[in-house]
């Protein structure tokens, strides 16, 4: 269903228009994790660290798609809001254009799988595990940017609920296929990366299918051509800094990886099942920033700039409440929750998991400003303040990772990661302090 995120009380919309999107990043985060679970607890730790050493390779597809997609959503909200004629062109030329990227990403990756993974320092033992489930992975790379974008569309237009759905189903298929293939048929990673292989297809086709069945039910005006290139460079010049963004960020994961390989496959698996803990934690808070994008952009189409404010007012409450909460719980179950992913005797992989939370889930706060602010640069399309915000934060986490390790020893990869969102913040907020973002984007 079709929002007009221009009128109506802010925080209620936010909290209305987020918890959709809460709960799909959830499930996205359910769906990563099943393969995680399943493997460490049927087939072993090694596997699970076969699996974790493969994560940013898996968060620069998601980060690239997710940029792709940013530049798409922004443009189309902003029509929105504004009510502008051309809305059903820069629909259609987002898929055009986000199918290209998707396509151009899986070849070059599966070209420069096994190089990558030698760059990451994976360990001899895991290396074959690891290279089959990422290369089997990698062909669901154009299904993952075509789902992400019709996601992207139909956020933008201020319906979060039917992603939702898809997302859901395509969770719950991933778990049985996981189960079956992993248990059943013995194909241990392999089974894992193959039910996500399958699932993604379901999910895009689905989700697919659906929007061509309501595209016609939105009246928007008919339009001569599919493809708009006007409305392709304005997505191209918002999508460009936000997947270089992505890419400088996931070359920095790809560092950071190869430190954390060098303390062992028993540090890896902790710390790979820690870190999809904490990406569940902070999911509340990303996903009221994503909801503050589109929010933000649909009120600035519209000219509207008290009402961004009274957003960005309204979504730090929001994150304050979110990050304390997350904080709490991590500080008493934290132990808990890395058991779900290996046997009560690794008893080493559930100390190197709990460590990181007792460092990492007290700096929250500071996490959440940050999204709340880059949220609203995000949503005006400030996308070159975003992606030097981003460089600083993964900057410092390299730098201080390395520089720490004599002194704090592994603890220097947990302690880098706060004070990079920390120096990130203050550039953000410098800027929006500033009130730089209200210039128009392009002329």
């Amino acid at each position: 269903m079709i929002k007009n995120l221009t009128q109506g009380n802010p925080l209620k919309i936010l909290i209305l228009f987020a918890l959709p999107m809460l709960l799909g990043n959830v499930f996205q985060q359910l769906y990563n994790l099943t393969d995680s679970i399943i493997v460490g607890q049927f087939v072993g730790a090694d596997a699970l660290a076969a699996v974790g050493s493969t994560f940013p390779i898996t968060f620069l597809i998601t980060g690239i798609a997710s940029g792709a997609s940013v530049g798409c959503s922004i443009i189309i909200s902003k029509d929105f809001g504004a009510q502008s004629k051309r809305i059903k062109s820069s629909i259609y030329s987002s898929i055009i254009l986000v199918s290209i990227i998707g396509l151009i990403v899986m070849i070059t990756l599966l070209i420069f799988l096994e190089p990558f993974l030698k760059f990451l320092g994976t360990p001899t033992e895991i290396f074959e595990h690891t290279y089959s489930y990422c290369r089997i992975v990698m062909f669901g790379c154009y299904f993952m940017f075509l789902y992400n974008c019709l996601t992207s569309i139909y956020n933008a237009l201020g319906d979060s609920k039917t992603p939702l759905k898809f997302l859901i189903i395509s969770t719950l298929i991933n778990i049985v296929l996981d189960i079956v293939l992993i248990t059943q048929f013995n194909l241990k990673t392999n089974g894992a990366a193959i039910a996500t292989l399958i699932t993604q297809f379901i999910a895009m086709c689905g989700l697919l299918l659906s929007f061509v069945r309501t595209l016609p039910k939105f009246n928007f005006q008919k339009v001569e051509r599919v493809f708009e290139g006007k409305i392709a460079r304005e997505m191209i010049y918002i999508a460009i800094p936000s997947i270089i963004q992505q890419a400088i960020i996931s070359i920095g994961m790809i560092t950071v990886q190869s430190i954390v390989n060098s303390y062992g496959k028993e540090f890896i698996a902790g710390y790979s099942a820690a870190t999809k803990i904490d990406a569940i934690a902070i999911m509340p808070m990303f996903s009221v920033s994503i909801a503050l994008s589109t929010f933000t952009a649909q009120n600035f189409g519209a000219k509207q700039i008290k009402r961004v404010y009274d957003g960005f007012k309204s979504s730090l409450l929001l994150v304050f409440l979110l990050a304390f909460t997350s904080t709490l719980l991590l500080t008493i179950f934290g132990s808990y929750f890395i058991k779900f992913f290996v046997s009560a005797e690794d008893v080493s992989v559930i100390a190197y998991g709990t460590s990181y939370f007792n460092t990492v889930s007290f700096f929250y706060l500071i996490l959440g400003t940050m999204f709340v602010i880059n949220g609203t640069l995000r949503g005006v399309g400030k996308m070159t303040v975003f992606m030097v915000s981003s460089f600083i934060n993964i900057f410092m986490r390299i730098f201080l990772a390395f520089i720490l390790q004599p002194h704090l020893g592994y603890a220097a990869i947990f302690w880098a990661l706060p004070i990079g969102w920390l120096f990130s913040g203050l550039f953000s907020a410098i800027y929006f302090i500033s009130g730089k973002w209200k210039k128009p984007l392009y002329k």
